[in-house]
């Protein structure tokens, strides 16, 4: 403060001279003026221009508080103190009101050169932030960028009728309120109703303050949220209004930082003392400090001491062992290192612990060691149960010959585990990501698949995929996959993870391609046979009505022309008419019998074999005999009885046909679940595994499969035919 102009307004010169005394003790040195009187003092505010001044109270026709009124008039930024011998409080604070920077009274003088260093201060501060407007409000490019631009919210209200007449980008983004709504808006709407009372109060006290005041105040937000804001606010012109510029800094966080930091100290303790992990501290002679109350229930239930501070910490290890190890433990941590272990300890039960060692440090030394302790033992049994797991599960896979992967959707990670090489003895084969890449797979499956597991992943309730699919192999062939996954999903139902197995299906494909291949052609030989028996019966029906029935009929029809031409002469002849014509109804009811189906309901199975017997192979003069003492006819359904009366109808056609025998001998029964047929005779008989030219033998095979029936054969030359047929029958 060398070399400073000071003027003081003292009507004494004894005082004068103390005050000049005093600063000169306390090392300040002013160029000083010293006036008396109120034309003297406005002339040295011209003249002079002092830096600071100094005014006693009460003057000849004059006092500080006029003084005071022309120094900011003249010189609104220069420091202003009142020096008196004495005033009333009520007077002092209204003369700091209307400016000046501070009182001191004449009998405590060594305050004065504090005061006037921060007058000095706060006006060399106050100067700055006035400057900084100014140059702010000359130019308007520059105030709009940073007034608009500023990260911090901004406003300029008017200070007549509280309205928004600006606000910059920040405040709109963080009160959520738009341009046009702070502008149809007041500084009072932003306030809770309890709070407008305090703002309005607030305001009138702005034109006896410093010009830029600083406070703290509760916002509202657009979305009702309060906060918890620092303002600073000055006076400006704006468009010719008296107006406040307002910077606002949103303190909400940092309050709550510090109410939670608060709250944390505060519950410090007892959080420390209610968990169950142990903690302690040492210093560097191994000599307890701190521990928690963890810490003290687990040494005094295992050593059956309460703890004390200052208790020596290895006294607390119950083996040598443990008192040799953790001797190093702590003198590793006391050497500035930090470090974690895992111990296992067996008293009552056995305890696995994971123990930190941290060294507490003072500035550069270290000067004792922080340890933590938790209990790790189910932890450690969980990691033996998954190391025995993963043992099962990798003896399982390699069991296997199925590919199987895991797939984790949340970090991309894919794994395929075993099966790949045993399978197709080969390793790259294929991108294993599912086939679902669009690269492997064959294109009448690709999409579909991927739609597939696409949807299957999506929807929540979906535990199980599968799909079965082709894709190509390196070497140009096609393989038929069937491949399975298992659908891991988190609380909100989102697919995280899957496990599944691919299965090599092409053997099983072309399997089941021969076996449909071999089906279509015994259908196929099956329709043939069918075809071949109708026209056959087509045949023998035509035969019959050509051989039998309408020779018969031609034979009446001239014997009836006889009749017509001459009815007196020939009148014998209508009885030989009759006669042909009683034939012809006879042999269409014998074509009749042998086409039409038997009706089961009315006749049993038993009684239809004896009438076919009886109208086929007795009229041929062949001895028959039936056996169904074991059949339990109830057993067989009626397409099954029909198929064996149809069977019994064929043979006995062939036996008529081709047999020349005299003795026949039919056996039914049921045994074991099987039925059973045998139908021999004593005929000619033929070589064994010779082909016939009829289609008997097929029609009867062709009627058996479809109750997956057989028939066997036995026969040679001279010894006969034996037909045995057996049908399994359903429990």
């Amino acid at each position: 403060m060398s070399n400073m102009k000071l003027l003081i307004l003292e009507d004494s010169r004894d005082d004068a001279a103390l005050i000049q005394a005093t600063l000169k003790r306390a090392g300040l040195h002013f160029i000083i003026k010293v006036v008396a009187e109120r034309d003297g003092f406005i002339d040295a505010l011209d003249s002079f221009v002092p830096e600071f001044i100094l005014s006693d109270h009460s003057l000849p026709g004059f006092s500080s508080t006029q003084a005071l009124a022309i120094a900011r008039e003249k010189l609104p930024h220069v420091p202003f103190i009142l020096v008196t011998g004495t005033v009333s409080e009520e007077f002092a604070a209204n003369i700091i009101k209307s400016g000046a920077d501070d009182y001191i009274l004449k009998d405590r003088l060594k305050r004065l050169p504090v005061a006037i260093g921060a007058a000095l201060k706060q006006r060399r501060v106050e100067k700055e932030k006035e400057d900084v407007v100014a140059k702010l409000i000359q130019s308007e490019e520059k105030y709009r960028t940073i007034f608009l631009k500023s990260p911090l919210p901004k406003w300029i209200y008017d200070f007549e009728t509280l309205r928004f007449l600006d606000v910059n980008e920040a405040a709109i983004h963080h009160y959520g309120y738009t341009q046009e709504e702070f502008l149809s808006m007041t500084i009072k709407d932003i306030r809770s109703a309890k709070d407008i009372e305090l703002l309005l109060n607030d305001l009138t006290k702005i034109p006896g303050d410093p010009d830029i005041r600083q406070g703290a105040w509760k916002h509202l937000k657009k979305n009702g949220e309060l906060i918890i804001v620092e303002t600073t606010a000055h006076s400006i012109d704006y468009n010719n209004m008296k107006a406040r510029m307002v910077v606002i800094n949103d303190i909400t966080a940092k309050i709550k930082a510090e109410q939670q930091k608060e709250f944390d100290s505060n519950n410090l303790k007892a959080l420390i003392n209610n968990t169950n992990d142990l903690m302690w501290s040492v210093d560097k002679d191994l000599k307890l400090m701190t521990f928690n109350d963890s810490f003290n229930k687990t040494i005094e239930l295992m050593s059956g001491k309460p703890l004390t501070k200052g208790r020596d910490i290895l006294s607390t290890q119950f083996t040598e062992d443990q008192l040799v190890r953790y001797k190093t433990y702590y003198g590793r941590a006391l050497s500035g290192e930090t470090f974690t272990i895992i111990d296992h300890f067996v008293s009552q039960v056995e305890v696995w612990a994971e123990i930190s060692f941290y060294p507490i440090r003072q500035g550069d030394a270290v000067i004792g060691t922080a340890c933590f302790s938790r209990d790790i033992t189910e932890r450690k049994k969980a990691e033996e149960e998954l190391r025995k797991s993963n043992e099962r599960f990798k003896y399982a896979t390699q069991a296997t010959s199925d590919i199987i992967w895991e797939q984790n959707f949340e970090t991309k990670e894919y794994l395929v585990h075993e099966g790949k090489e045993k399978l197709f003895g080969f390793n790259k084969i294929l991108n294993w990501q599912l086939g679902l890449d669009g690269k492997s797979i064959v294109e009448e499956d690709r999409r579909r698949v991927r739609k597939s597991f696409l949807e299957a992943r999506k929807d929540p309730a979906c535990e199980l995929w599968q799909d079965e699919y082709s894709v190509h192999t390196p070497d140009n062939t096609i393989l038929h996959l069937i491949n399975h996954a298992i659908l891991f999903r988190n609380e909100q139902g989102k697919a995280i993870r899957a496990i599944g197995a691919i299965t090599d299906i092409t053997e099983k494909k072309k399997l089941e391609a021969e076996l449909f291949e071999q089906q279509r052609k015994e259908q196929s030989k099956i329709t043939a046979t069918a075809l071949e028996a109708q026209e056959k019966e087509r045949h023998a029906i035509g035969m019959e009505l050509h051989d039998n029935v309408n020779q018969i009929l031609v034979g009446t029809k001239l014997l009836l022309s006889m009749v017509k031409t001459d009815p007196e002469k020939n009148k014998n002849l209508v009885n030989s008419c009759m006669d042909n014509i009683q034939s012809a109804v006879d042999e269409n009811r014998k074509i009749a019998h042998t086409l039409v189906s038997p009706d089961f309901e009315a006749n049993i199975l038993a009684d239809q074999i004896f009438n076919l017997t009886d109208n086929m192979l007795k009229k041929a003069a062949i001895d028959i005999h039936i056996d169904t003492a074991s059949l339990r006819e109830e057993s067989l359904n009626d397409d099954q009885k029909l198929a064996v009366y149809r069977i019994a109808q064929e043979q006995c056609t062939n036996i008529i046909k081709y047999a020349k025998a005299s003795v026949v001998n039919i056996s039914l029964s049921t045994a074991n679940d099987l039925f059973r047929m045998i139908i021999a005779d004593d005929g000619i008989g033929m070589e064994t595994g010779k082909k016939t030219k009829g289609i008997g033998l097929r029609n009867i095979n062709g009627r058996l499969s479809i109750f997956n029936g057989t028939a066997n054969i036995n026969t040679a030359p001279g010894k006969g035919f034996s037909l045995e047929i057996t049908i399994p029958l359903k429990k």
